[in-house]
């Protein structure tokens, strides 16, 4: 008892080091034993990732496009919508980094369920034709959702933000290799090692996609009970053939400013539009506030449709947000 004690110690720490080999600056949350089958947990703290390949650094401006026909949709819900994996038109999301670590078809399909991403991109590409061409709709036009990020993400808990990784993850193969030698050494207890690393697959796509230049907010089970996350995530229905009929999506607040004359109401409550959040909502989840609203050329707007356009868009702004946004009509007039 007292040898197998001791093995199981050994184990421990080599399940430590080859984590730590494979994924340089990222700590673990803790581990555990259950019999012959050791576990580790990667850190729900965005701050743990700080000194990993695994968070963002960059300037926290972005932008996200969008088809016009979803530009009000989202602008009147006053939420980014956080779709999970389930139902992506991308068959090799998360699927892509999973598979190298031997995850089956089942208990990536199950994950896919738990993981919401909102995908964007560095403001700097802006101006960038090839990421229009990739998520722009050329037949009804798009918009660009320019946004910052008010407070600091190494605050974020089950909320991570990072650049999109492209081409084979060697440290997922790394760290796989790693664990299948342990294991092996050590067939004759039958022991098996695990990590759920879902919170790092998906940052990792196939190279092809690398003209995205893709930057992910992410959150992998952000829910501690169950209930919670059945009352709080929200049902869509697919129409699209050859789509899983449904996915859910999280609702990701956008800042609305409280104290505005714009959103306030001292006349009637009812048409107070100001918005109440639990207190220290945002102290551990992403606050995002919309800077500007960029139309592309290809909408073909008139130059009266496109400041008819402005001018609803500065209303509902000035209504619903409490503040004004930027709206550059020689944005692609380069």
């Amino acid at each position: 008892m007292e040898e197998d004690l001791r093995v199981f110690q050994i184990i421990d720490q080599l399940h430590l080091r080859a984590f730590r080999n494979s994924f340089p600056g990222l700590p673990i949350r803790s581990w555990s034993q259950s019999g012959s089958d050791f576990e580790l947990h990667v850190p729900k703290e965005n701050e743990a990732f700080y000194d990993s390949e695994y968070y963002y650094k960059g300037e926290l401006q972005f932008f996200h496009i969008t088809p016009i026909r979803n530009l009000f949709s989202i602008l009147n819900e006053r939420a980014i919508r956080m779709y999970d994996l389930h139902s992506s038109a991308d068959p090799e999301e998360y699927s892509y980094a999973a598979k190298i670590l031997g995850l089956s078809e089942s208990s990536i399909e199950n994950r896919k369920r738990y993981y919401f991403t909102f995908s964007f991109c560095p403001i700097v590409e802006l101006r960038n034709k090839q990421i229009w061409d990739s998520y722009g709709d050329n037949n009804e036009g798009s918009a660009a959702i320019v946004f910052e990020l008010l407070n600091d993400p190494r605050d974020w808990i089950r909320y991570h933000i990072s650049e999109i990784k492209y081409g084979s993850p060697g440290s997922f193969e790394t760290y796989r290799e790693s664990t299948r030698e342990i294991e092996i050494q050590h067939s004759h207890m039958g022991i098996s090692l695990h990590c759920d690393l879902s919170r790092l697959i998906g940052f990792h796509k196939a190279k092809h996609w690398e003209g995205e230049k893709e930057v992910r907010i992410a959150s992998y089970i952000p829910f501690d009970d169950l209930e919670e996350g059945e009352k709080f995530t929200k049902l869509e229905w697919r129409f699209s053939a050859g789509r899983k009929r449904y996915t859910k999506y999280l609702q990701l607040p956008v800042w609305v400013d409280n104290d505005s004359s714009w959103v306030r109401s001292f006349v009637k409550p009812e048409w107070d539009r100001t918005r109440p959040l639990p207190k220290g909502f945002y102290d551990t989840r992403p606050m995002i506030k919309i800077k500007g609203i960029h139309i592309h050329p290809n909408t073909k707007l008139t130059g009266q449709e496109y400041f008819a356009l402005q001018g609803k868009l500065c209303e509902n702004f000035r209504l619903n947000y409490g503040y004004d946004v930027e709206m550059d009509i020689n944005l692609f007039r380069i």
